[in-house]
């Protein structure tokens, strides 16, 4: 019995020297992976602590855990010494990165104390202690070997000396300052963006968000462009110090009359209570731009509000510094396909709805309350008329009093951009007689190109498929060309191919036959101009008629192409009964230019 007890005991004994002693030391596993590496001993994952001695200054990185609260928190590393701040993780990982894959050019054995002498390692460059699980190591650098390629280290235990690469030797050289945490702010960007200011001497530019838009405050007010803004806060959320310089400011940094002033404020949320909805906060993000670094050409000054003061390329911050004009919306429409709910284009009494319906959108055109059209409109066509209206450019601002706004809004044209329950709708107003526009509460006269006219008539037509006509080729069956005049051609398939019944008989050449039906049985419109024709359209005494003849299962089907006068791109035409007039591409009109050839027997 009494024995049984003592081997209890022992095996307790060995089971808490396992767990308090044990844990935590490097395993056989570990340590066998890394044989053949200098630093045996140097498991990357398990190192927690380094300490970097050089030219007299101590420097210790600790290694911080992951936030077991924050699912996104990785940790990472922090200075503790010779001053306390968030470690640079790029320059930490290349220091570990060095000394884990470190290998020896050349193996000296144990050295004496004359030779350590003559290798730099009595009074060394460098001396590095770390961390790995429980255990404790280190090593020291001395002076470059022979050919200058490396230089000696040696590891504290033992006397074995090593020759090392150069790049181990520049993972080492930093001053304190290198290991500081460049990044200048946690990440930014335009959608949480409540309030930007940037100031240069006197001039100061403002934009705040107000009821889903950006808005130009300072100098003058306008309505601010999202890309612009955009890009803005691409780059101040990309820009990084090149260098941590100090945490006091001395006058000769610039700073007390800096060259360039930012304020961001920031709309973020935050977790509330358990079961409690975030809740938003401001954040605000302050930096100014001083003077050129002293000895690095091509950087500037810069300091996070009241505190830390670095260096930042030149180049990274003037991507800041934008001009008023810069900031002013040159688009006619500043909306994003996905950020438009429904459309109202209005003409007088004429009106186009275009509204969202079991995930299409219908279009309505009315006159005076009558509905004229209904139907689903084309989502290609739809994206087409929306990337149209963001390609027209405002060409010229000018000032607008409130008695031409109300004037021109009396005679105008309207588009209305809906976008949602929470945010009011962007609307346009747009001259008849002049290209002229105004846009929601934009206090400016916009002048605009006349395509943005034409967009904003209501037109049902605009919304339709391009392709008119989809008949299959194999099941025609004759087809009669009319030129102005009332000069016609007929053709007619036959089983050996296709013959000329008028105004003369004989067979037709195959090949422009072919072309034509190629053309005509697949027929896309190049764009939609009416939703009926108009005398400039030229299609009451058409220059070309076109009747196509197809037949299957013993029945027949017809159908008219009218062509009208010249346009961009084409001319203006009209199928059969369809009202709706558009531009057919030059691409069949040169093939209805010539008489059809007759075969040569």
């Amino acid at each position: 019995m009494l024995r049984t007890l003592i081997l209890a005991g022992v095996a307790l004994g060995l089971l808490l020297f396992i767990v308090f002693v044990e844990r935590g030391s490097l395993s056989t596993t570990e340590l066998e992976g890394r044989k053949g590496r200098v630093l045996d001993n140097f498991v990357r994952e398990r190192v927690t602590r380094v300490e970097l001695q050089r030219h007299g200054v101590k420097t210790v990185l600790v290694k911080v855990p992951p936030n077991p609260n924050d699912p996104l928190d990785t940790g990472g590393w922090r200075v503790e010494a010779p001053y306390r701040a968030k470690a640079d993780r790029e320059v930490v990982d290349s220091l570990l990165s060095a000394l884990e894959w470190a290998e020896a050019r050349r193996s000296l054995g144990d050295a004496s104390a004359a030779e350590l002498k003559q290798f730099g390692l009595e009074a060394p460059r460098y001396r590095v202690s770390f961390v790995a699980g429980r255990d404790s190591s280190g090593f020291a650098i001395g002076g470059p070997d022979a050919d200058g390629g490396g230089a000696y280290l040696k590891r504290s235990e033992g006397s074995a000396v090593f020759v090392v690469s150069k790049e181990v030797l520049e993972s080492l050289d930093h001053e304190p300052v290198d290991f500081h945490d460049k990044n200048l702010h946690e990440g930014l960007t335009a959608l949480t963006l409540e309030r930007l200011t940037l100031q240069a001497g006197s001039e100061e530019r403002r934009v705040q968000r107000r009821a889903g838009f950006f808005w130009l405050e300072k100098p003058w007010p306008a309505l601010a462009s999202s890309p612009e803004l955009s890009s803005l806060m691409d780059a101040l959320d990309g820009m990084r110090a090149s260098r941590y310089v100090a945490d006091t400011v001395k006058e000769s940094y610039g700073l007390g009359a800096p060259r360039l002033r930012v304020e961001v404020e920031s709309l973020v949320y935050k977790d509330g209570e358990k079961g409690q909805k975030s809740k938003p906060h401001k954040e605000l993000l302050a930096l100014r731009i001083g003077a050129a670094c002293a000895g690095h050409a091509h950087e500037s000054y810069l300091q996070l509000g009241e505190g830390s003061v670095y260096c930042v390329a030149d180049a990274e911050w003037k991507k800041l510094d934008k001009r008023a004009e810069e900031l002013r919306e040159p688009r006619v429409l500043p909306l994003d396909d996905s950020a438009i709910t429904a459309v109202k284009l209005q003409d007088g009494q004429r009106e186009l709805s275009l509204t969202p319906q079991d995930q299409t959108t219908r279009r309505r055109l009315t006159d005076h309350g009558r509905e004229l059209h209904s139907g689903i409109a084309d989502p290609a066509a739809l994206g087409e008329f929306y990337a149209a209206l963001r390609a027209a450019k405002v060409e010229q601002f000018g000032a607008l009093t409130p008695a031409a706004r109300t004037q021109l809004e009396q005679n105008a044209l309207i588009g209305r951009f809906e976008r949602g329950k929470d945010d009011a709708a962007f609307v346009l107003h747009v001259a008849r007689a002049e290209p002229l526009a105004v846009r929601s509460d934009d206090p400016e006269l916009l002048t605009v190109a006349p395509s943005v006219n034409e967009l904003l008539t209501p037109m049902a037509a605009r919304f339709r498929k391009k392709r008119v006509l989809d008949e299959n080729e194999a099941q025609f069956s004759a087809l009669t060309l009319t030129r102005a005049g009332g000069a016609s051609e007929r053709v007619v398939k036959t089983g050996a191919g296709y013959e000329l019944a008028t105004p003369l008989s004989g067979f037709a050449e195959r090949g422009p036959v072919d072309e034509i039906l190629r053309l005509a049985s697949k027929l896309d419109a190049l764009r939609f101009v009416a939703d009926a024709p108009r005398p400039e359209h030229g299609l009451a005494a058409p220059y070309r008629s076109l009747r196509l003849e197809y037949t299957s299962d013993g029945k027949a089907r017809t159908h008219s192409l009218d062509v009208g006068e010249k346009t961009t791109g084409g001319r203006f035409a009209k199928l059969d009964a369809d009202p709706a007039v558009f531009v057919v591409a030059e691409a069949l009109l040169s093939k209805l230019e010539q008489p059809l050839p007759r075969r040569v027997q």
